[in-house]
């Protein structure tokens, strides 16, 4: 009885001794904690100007496939492929049996009309016959006049003559070609050219007629040529939710050919933002949201952030941060929220 006792005494005595002993070993290893070595970038407030970038091919300003109004052979032509001609020029004449029977209607009625004027001038011809006379004449002539018209294959803008589908010697029809509708010929308009892109339904609030533009094609690596916005679609594809574009460019020395592709970069406006390094987000696994650690007293704190848009290797911040603020940019994946840490650098952007 008496060995029972005095076990239960020890076990009394101890018990708050070996509780005390806990507690001050949890109290030292959280002092001990080891502070983790972190780089970091300073928040930076920057006047940026934004720019979309999207991909494109060159097309003509202006571009017809030419043919004639009634089917008729090539009698000849006044141009070839590659040839730049002004507007109003004749490039093909055709010969046409439609021509042939309008030019024969018309000079039987002009002798008709020169008839019943002599008539009438001696005073041998109603004014009725006179009339009917005209009127034939007047009609017939206009019928020629057209037609002739229609075999005189002419310029409608100033260009460059790009295909020729048919030669001398073949024969015209109203069927479609290899053009994909009938044609002789067609003809491009490029001392300006034109690149239409597809702008996603997010850029498309800030884009507008007037905004400068440049192009980089592959063909020139390295060169630039500076343009502006000319056009922006009033409604977007239903499909595909993107609106067209289009971006002109001067080509005054016809460097820039049509089907060349490129990158065309439109500049919006200047304005202040929040920037910080790409290196310091982090994506919540499974999720779209980004978060970073920012430095307090020697501590990370998570903070999730709204980013805008991206430029170079730098990011913008909508939401979460402030100018000034320390964000850990290497080391983050050893830290959590509550981290002890010591910022090893400091970058600024500049």
């Amino acid at each position: 009885m008496k060995s029972r006792r005095y076990i239960l005494l020890v076990i009394l005595i101890l018990g708050p001794a070996l509780s005390g002993c806990g507690g001050d070993s949890h109290d030292t290893s959280k002092s001990n904690e080891v502070a983790i070595p972190v780089h970091t970038v300073l928040v930076t407030d920057d006047e940026i100007t934004p720019v979309f970038e999207y991909a494109g091919t060159v097309e003509p300003n202006e571009e017809a496939a030419l043919g004639s109004e009634i089917p008729g052979r090539i009698e000849r032509f006044h141009c070839d492929v590659g040839d730049t001609i002004p507007a109003g020029f004749l490039i093909a004449e055709l010969g046409s049996e439609t021509l042939i029977q309008a030019r024969a209607n018309f000079e039987a009625t002009e002798k008709d009309w020169n008839r019943i004027q002599s008539l009438r001038e001696a005073g041998s011809a109603s004014q009725q016959a006179y009339d009917r006379a005209q009127a034939a004449y007047d009609a017939s002539k206009a019928t020629y006049d057209k037609t002739l018209a229609s075999t005189l294959l002419k310029a409608p803008f100033s260009g460059v003559v790009t295909h020729k589908y048919l030669e001398e010697g073949e024969v015209f029809t109203l069927m479609p070609g290899a053009a994909g509708s009938p044609a002789i010929i067609r003809l491009m308009k490029i001392d300006t050219v034109k690149v239409v892109i597809s702008a996603p339904e997010k850029d498309y609030s800030k884009l507008s007629r007037g905004q400068t533009a440049l192009l980089h094609l592959d063909a020139y690596p390295g060169k630039e040529f500076a343009g502006e916005v000319s056009l922006v679609a009033p409604t977007l594809d239903t499909r595909t939710r993107t609106a067209d574009v289009e971006v002109k460019f001067a080509n005054h020395d016809g460097i820039i050919r049509p089907g060349m592709f490129g990158k065309v970069v439109v500049r919006l406006e200047s304005n202040r933002v929040l920037l910080i390094n790409l290196d310091a987000l982090i994506r919540q696994e499974g999720t779209g949201t980004f978060f970073v650690y920012r430095v307090i007293g020697g501590q990370a704190e998570r903070v999730d952030i709204e980013r805008g848009q991206v430029y170079n290797n730098f990011t913008e911040i909508k939401s979460g941060l402030q100018a000034g603020d320390t964000v850990v940019t290497s080391g983050k994946m050893k830290i959590k929220s509550g981290s002890k840490v010591v910022v090893s650098s400091q970058e600024v952007i500049k």
